[in-house]
Protein backbone atom coordinates (compact mmCIF):
# COMPACT_ATOMS: atom_id res chain seq x y z
CA UNK A 1 0.00 0.00 0.00
CA UNK A 2 1.38 3.06 -1.15
CA UNK A 3 1.21 6.01 1.89
CA UNK A 4 3.87 8.35 0.33
CA UNK A 5 2.02 11.95 0.01
CA UNK A 6 3.64 13.81 -3.08
CA UNK A 7 3.09 10.03 -5.03
CA UNK A 8 -0.79 9.68 -4.04
CA UNK A 9 -1.34 13.76 -4.96
CA UNK A 10 0.25 13.10 -8.32
CA UNK A 11 -1.87 9.90 -8.51
CA UNK A 12 -4.69 12.15 -7.94
CA UNK A 13 -4.20 14.50 -10.22
CA UNK A 14 -3.36 12.20 -13.30
CA UNK A 15 -6.59 10.47 -12.90
CA UNK A 16 -9.45 10.20 -15.57
CA UNK A 17 -12.98 9.41 -14.83
CA UNK A 18 -14.00 6.24 -16.42
CA UNK A 19 -17.83 7.40 -16.26
CA UNK A 20 -19.38 9.98 -19.18
CA UNK A 21 -20.73 12.99 -17.88
CA UNK A 22 -18.05 15.07 -16.26
CA UNK A 23 -16.55 18.28 -17.51
CA UNK A 24 -13.19 19.51 -16.90
CA UNK A 25 -14.11 21.89 -14.84
CA UNK A 26 -15.94 19.02 -12.43
CA UNK A 27 -12.72 16.88 -12.98
CA UNK A 28 -10.55 19.57 -11.18
CA UNK A 29 -13.35 20.02 -8.60
CA UNK A 30 -13.10 16.51 -7.44
CA UNK A 31 -9.30 15.66 -7.71
CA UNK A 32 -9.24 18.99 -5.45
CA UNK A 33 -11.89 17.64 -2.76
CA UNK A 34 -10.19 14.47 -2.65
CA UNK A 35 -6.79 15.74 -1.87
CA UNK A 36 -8.22 17.69 0.39
CA UNK A 37 -9.58 14.96 2.33
CA UNK A 38 -5.99 13.37 2.82
CA UNK A 39 -5.86 10.19 1.50
CA UNK A 40 -4.12 7.11 3.15
CA UNK A 41 -2.97 5.61 0.25
CA UNK A 42 -3.50 5.32 -3.58
CA UNK A 43 -5.99 2.82 -3.32
CA UNK A 44 -7.76 5.23 -0.63
CA UNK A 45 -7.56 8.11 -2.92
CA UNK A 46 -9.38 5.47 -5.95
CA UNK A 47 -11.97 5.04 -3.32
CA UNK A 48 -12.96 8.67 -3.11
CA UNK A 49 -12.47 9.85 -6.55
CA UNK A 50 -15.01 6.90 -7.91
CA UNK A 51 -17.20 7.44 -5.29
CA UNK A 52 -16.77 11.33 -5.98
CA UNK A 53 -17.31 10.51 -9.78
CA UNK A 54 -20.31 8.74 -9.30
CA UNK A 55 -22.51 10.72 -7.03
CA UNK A 56 -22.07 14.07 -8.88
CA UNK A 57 -22.89 12.08 -12.15
CA UNK A 58 -25.65 10.71 -10.92
CA UNK A 59 -26.81 14.30 -9.68
CA UNK A 60 -26.07 15.99 -12.85
CA UNK A 61 -27.88 13.54 -14.90
CA UNK A 62 -30.76 14.23 -12.49
CA UNK A 63 -30.61 17.70 -13.28
CA UNK A 64 -29.62 18.34 -9.71
CA UNK A 65 -26.73 20.35 -8.78
CA UNK A 66 -24.30 18.29 -6.84
CA UNK A 67 -24.23 20.16 -3.42
CA UNK A 68 -21.24 18.77 -1.04
CA UNK A 69 -23.30 17.59 2.10
CA UNK A 70 -24.50 15.09 4.55
CA UNK A 71 -28.05 15.74 3.54
CA UNK A 72 -27.25 15.01 -0.33
CA UNK A 73 -25.10 12.64 0.25
CA UNK A 74 -27.66 10.43 2.04
CA UNK A 75 -30.61 11.48 -0.32
CA UNK A 76 -27.91 9.90 -2.81
CA UNK A 77 -27.59 6.72 -1.39
CA UNK A 78 -31.46 6.65 -0.90
CA UNK A 79 -31.46 6.81 -4.82
CA UNK A 80 -28.94 4.39 -5.81
CA UNK A 81 -30.31 1.46 -3.76
CA UNK A 82 -33.55 2.30 -4.67
CA UNK A 83 -32.82 1.69 -8.10
CA UNK A 84 -33.37 5.66 -9.09
CA UNK A 85 -29.91 6.70 -9.74
CA UNK A 86 -29.22 6.90 -13.36
CA UNK A 87 -26.17 4.60 -13.07
CA UNK A 88 -28.02 1.61 -11.81
CA UNK A 89 -28.67 0.28 -7.96
CA UNK A 90 -25.79 -0.23 -5.64
CA UNK A 91 -26.76 -3.27 -3.07
CA UNK A 92 -26.68 -1.80 0.54
CA UNK A 93 -23.08 -2.82 1.74
CA UNK A 94 -21.61 -0.98 -1.27
CA UNK A 95 -23.79 2.13 -0.99
CA UNK A 96 -22.27 1.91 3.03
CA UNK A 97 -18.77 2.76 1.55
CA UNK A 98 -19.66 4.97 -0.86
CA UNK A 99 -21.52 6.97 2.25
CA UNK A 100 -18.30 6.56 4.30
CA UNK A 101 -16.36 8.34 1.16
CA UNK A 102 -18.71 10.90 0.08
CA UNK A 103 -19.07 12.24 3.84
CA UNK A 104 -14.96 12.40 4.54
CA UNK A 105 -15.22 14.60 1.60
CA UNK A 106 -18.42 16.44 2.75
CA UNK A 107 -15.70 16.81 6.11
CA UNK A 108 -12.89 18.17 3.97
CA UNK A 109 -15.29 20.77 2.03
CA UNK A 110 -17.05 21.82 5.40
CA UNK A 111 -13.18 22.42 7.28
CA UNK A 112 -14.40 19.66 10.06
CA UNK A 113 -12.00 17.42 11.52
CA UNK A 114 -12.26 14.20 10.62
CA UNK A 115 -12.96 11.04 12.79
CA UNK A 116 -10.37 9.74 15.38
CA UNK A 117 -7.66 7.93 13.20
CA UNK A 118 -7.93 9.49 10.20
CA UNK A 119 -5.63 12.32 8.27
CA UNK A 120 -7.72 15.31 7.17
CA UNK A 121 -6.76 18.78 5.69
CA UNK A 122 -9.42 21.45 5.22
CA UNK A 123 -10.64 22.23 2.32
CA UNK A 124 -11.36 25.62 3.01
CA UNK A 125 -10.31 26.08 6.56
CA UNK A 126 -12.08 29.02 8.58
CA UNK A 127 -10.40 32.47 7.92
CA UNK A 128 -12.25 33.76 4.69
CA UNK A 129 -12.02 33.52 1.13
CA UNK A 130 -8.81 34.56 -0.24
CA UNK A 131 -8.14 37.03 -2.54
CA UNK A 132 -6.83 34.77 -4.96
CA UNK A 133 -9.76 33.12 -4.86
CA UNK A 134 -12.02 36.10 -5.00
CA UNK A 135 -10.10 37.52 -8.18
CA UNK A 136 -11.19 33.78 -10.01
CA UNK A 137 -14.61 33.80 -9.22
CA UNK A 138 -14.94 37.53 -10.02
CA UNK A 139 -13.16 36.86 -13.58
CA UNK A 140 -15.76 33.96 -14.35
CA UNK A 141 -18.76 35.86 -13.48
CA UNK A 142 -18.17 38.83 -15.63
CA UNK A 143 -20.87 39.64 -17.12
CA UNK A 144 -23.13 37.03 -14.90
CA UNK A 145 -25.40 37.71 -12.08
CA UNK A 146 -22.71 36.08 -9.76
CA UNK A 147 -20.32 39.47 -10.04
CA UNK A 148 -23.44 41.40 -8.00
CA UNK A 149 -23.68 38.35 -5.69
CA UNK A 150 -19.97 38.66 -5.17
CA UNK A 151 -19.49 42.31 -4.48
CA UNK A 152 -22.66 42.02 -2.00
CA UNK A 153 -20.70 38.78 -0.54
CA UNK A 154 -16.93 39.06 -0.69
CA UNK A 155 -16.80 42.99 -0.85
CA UNK A 156 -18.99 44.10 1.96
CA UNK A 157 -20.10 41.01 4.37
CA UNK A 158 -23.59 40.42 3.37
CA UNK A 159 -24.40 36.65 3.04
CA UNK A 160 -27.77 34.63 3.96
CA UNK A 161 -31.14 36.09 3.22
CA UNK A 162 -29.56 39.39 3.96
CA UNK A 163 -27.33 39.25 0.44
CA UNK A 164 -30.43 38.48 -1.29
CA UNK A 165 -32.10 41.87 0.21
CA UNK A 166 -29.20 43.88 -0.78
CA UNK A 167 -29.18 47.25 -2.41
CA UNK A 168 -26.07 48.44 -4.03
CA UNK A 169 -25.18 52.02 -4.34
CA UNK A 170 -22.62 54.39 -4.61
CA UNK A 171 -20.02 51.69 -3.24
CA UNK A 172 -22.52 50.58 -0.17
CA UNK A 173 -24.22 47.86 0.29
CA UNK A 174 -27.49 48.56 2.30
CA UNK A 175 -29.59 45.72 3.72
CA UNK A 176 -32.36 47.07 5.75
CA UNK A 177 -31.23 50.45 6.49
CA UNK A 178 -27.86 49.39 7.26
CA UNK A 179 -24.93 49.76 5.22
CA UNK A 180 -21.39 48.56 4.59
CA UNK A 181 -19.18 49.94 2.30
CA UNK A 182 -17.56 47.89 -0.35
CA UNK A 183 -13.50 47.10 1.26
CA UNK A 184 -11.30 45.36 -1.07
CA UNK A 185 -13.54 44.78 -4.41
CA UNK A 186 -12.86 47.59 -7.34
CA UNK A 187 -15.89 46.69 -9.30
CA UNK A 188 -19.14 48.72 -10.45
CA UNK A 189 -22.30 46.87 -9.88
CA UNK A 190 -25.68 48.98 -8.92
CA UNK A 191 -29.32 47.77 -7.66
CA UNK A 192 -30.96 45.00 -5.85
CA UNK A 193 -30.58 41.33 -6.90
CA UNK A 194 -30.28 40.57 -10.05
CA UNK A 195 -31.26 37.28 -9.71
CA UNK A 196 -30.81 33.74 -7.22
CA UNK A 197 -30.81 33.25 -3.82
CA UNK A 198 -27.66 32.64 -0.79
CA UNK A 199 -27.77 28.54 -1.90
CA UNK A 200 -27.35 29.02 -5.53
CA UNK A 201 -24.23 31.53 -5.14
CA UNK A 202 -23.01 28.90 -2.93
CA UNK A 203 -23.67 26.42 -5.33
CA UNK A 204 -22.23 28.46 -8.34
CA UNK A 205 -18.93 28.64 -5.70
CA UNK A 206 -18.52 25.40 -5.21
CA UNK A 207 -18.54 24.20 -8.87
CA UNK A 208 -15.53 26.81 -9.59
CA UNK A 209 -13.66 25.29 -6.46
CA UNK A 210 -14.48 27.48 -3.32
CA UNK A 211 -16.62 27.09 -0.22
CA UNK A 212 -18.43 29.61 1.16
CA UNK A 213 -20.06 29.70 4.54
CA UNK A 214 -21.51 32.16 6.41
CA UNK A 215 -18.45 32.25 8.84
CA UNK A 216 -16.49 32.73 5.84
CA UNK A 217 -17.91 35.16 4.64
CA UNK A 218 -17.67 37.30 7.92
CA UNK A 219 -14.12 36.62 8.26
CA UNK A 220 -13.49 37.73 4.63
CA UNK A 221 -15.02 41.07 5.14
CA UNK A 222 -13.12 41.39 8.26
CA UNK A 223 -10.34 40.00 6.72
CA UNK A 224 -10.35 43.02 4.34
CA UNK A 225 -11.35 45.81 6.16
CA UNK A 226 -8.94 45.38 8.90
CA UNK A 227 -5.85 45.08 6.52
CA UNK A 228 -7.16 48.32 4.59
CA UNK A 229 -7.03 52.07 4.91
CA UNK A 230 -9.95 52.69 7.27
CA UNK A 231 -8.02 53.82 10.79
CA UNK A 232 -8.58 51.64 14.01
CA UNK A 233 -11.22 54.03 15.61
CA UNK A 234 -13.47 53.79 12.37
CA UNK A 235 -13.06 49.93 12.39
CA UNK A 236 -13.64 49.55 15.85
CA UNK A 237 -16.94 52.42 15.27
CA UNK A 238 -17.84 52.09 11.87
CA UNK A 239 -18.60 48.56 11.13
CA UNK A 240 -20.22 47.16 14.38
CA UNK A 241 -17.06 44.26 14.72
CA UNK A 242 -17.27 43.38 17.75
CA UNK A 243 -13.57 43.53 19.45
CA UNK A 244 -13.28 39.59 19.56
CA UNK A 245 -13.97 39.53 16.08
CA UNK A 246 -11.17 42.10 15.16
CA UNK A 247 -8.87 40.37 17.45
CA UNK A 248 -9.29 36.93 15.80
CA UNK A 249 -9.08 39.18 11.93
CA UNK A 250 -5.93 40.76 13.06
CA UNK A 251 -3.82 37.21 14.30
CA UNK A 252 -5.18 36.04 10.77
CA UNK A 253 -3.38 38.91 9.10
CA UNK A 254 -0.03 39.54 11.11
CA UNK A 255 -0.15 43.85 10.00
CA UNK A 256 1.69 46.77 10.99
CA UNK A 257 -0.22 48.43 13.67
CA UNK A 258 0.29 50.96 16.51
CA UNK A 259 0.22 50.12 20.20
CA UNK A 260 -1.99 53.55 20.72
CA UNK A 261 -4.41 51.60 17.28
CA UNK A 262 -4.33 48.16 19.14
CA UNK A 263 -5.43 49.43 21.88
CA UNK A 264 -8.32 50.99 20.72
CA UNK A 265 -9.30 47.77 18.92
CA UNK A 266 -8.84 45.91 22.29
Amino acid sequence: MDTNTAHITDTINQWEPRIDGLTDDWVTSIKERVIATGPRSVDDAASLLSAAARFVTDLLAAGVDPVWSDITVDVWVTRVTSGAASSGVLVASTAGRYRTWLRRIVRAVEGRTSPAGGRQESFRPRGGVSPADIGRLMEVAEGTQWLWWCVVVFGAGWSSDDAAAAVVHDDQVTVGGVSHPVVGVTVDVTGACPGSNWLGFRRWCERHGVAVTTGGVSDTYTNAVVTSDWSAVEVLTGFGFGHNRIDAALKRNPIDITDEALAMLR
